[in-house]
């Protein structure tokens, strides 16, 4: 047991490490050069890689690698290249609101899919297993940004039930939370 557990304890390092890498490369995948949006734009040659070597971009690949992720695991993701502020505090920011949408979808889907896959297995070969089936199949069928965009145009445009904008209240959130909620939803129930 002890084997197994380390065996998949090392799977699982190896796989973060080889993922770590493919981010860090992100920067390099991406076509032009981000330096370019640091830089002013009127910058001569000299300022380009003066603002290159300000943020280590001089140096070989390795080095590049080691300096990100030993910041990475101390919590020091860099600043943004959009708002020059803090990564760490942009995430922060944003962390409340994205945990109210998951936990949201979450608790929706697998509870109102347990009680559909229930009632449809109850009923084999009934009219009620034919909609918890169908209702499944389409659920995992349409893609999730479809069929928000189908919400907003019918419950938002035309019938003005809900809000297309903002997360003020929680009218605003049934929306997101049912999109995101409705590919859990549709395998609980299967």
């Amino acid at each position: 047991m002890t084997g197994y557990i380390m065996k998949r304890l090392a799977g699982i390092v190896l796989t973060v490490f080889l993922v770590s890498i493919v981010v860090f490369l992100f920067i390099y995948l991406i076509p032009g050069d981000p330096i370019r949006l640091l830089a002013p734009e009127d910058a001569t040659i000299e300022v380009i890689e003066a603002v290159r070597a300000k943020y280590g971009l001089d140096r070989p690949l390795p080095e590049q690698y080691i300096r990100w992720i030993t910041n990475a695991l101390q919590g020091d993701l860099g600043k943004s290249l959009r708002t020059s502020q803090n990564v760490t505090s942009e995430i922060g920011l944003r962390y409340g609101k994205t945990m109210r949408l998951a936990v949201g979808a979450i608790l929706w889907s697998s509870i109102a899919g347990v009680i559909m896959g229930t009632w449809a297995g109850t009923n084999m070969q009934k009219w009620q297993d034919y909609i918890g089936v169908t209702i499944a199949v389409i659920g995992q069928a349409v893609p999730s940004f479809w069929m928000g965009m189908m919400m907003i145009l019918l419950f938002g445009v035309q019938l003005k039930l809900l809000p297309i904008v903002g997360s003020d209240n929680w009218r605003a959130l049934i929306m997101p939370i049912f999109t995101l909620g409705m590919p859990v939803f549709a395998a609980v129930t299967r």
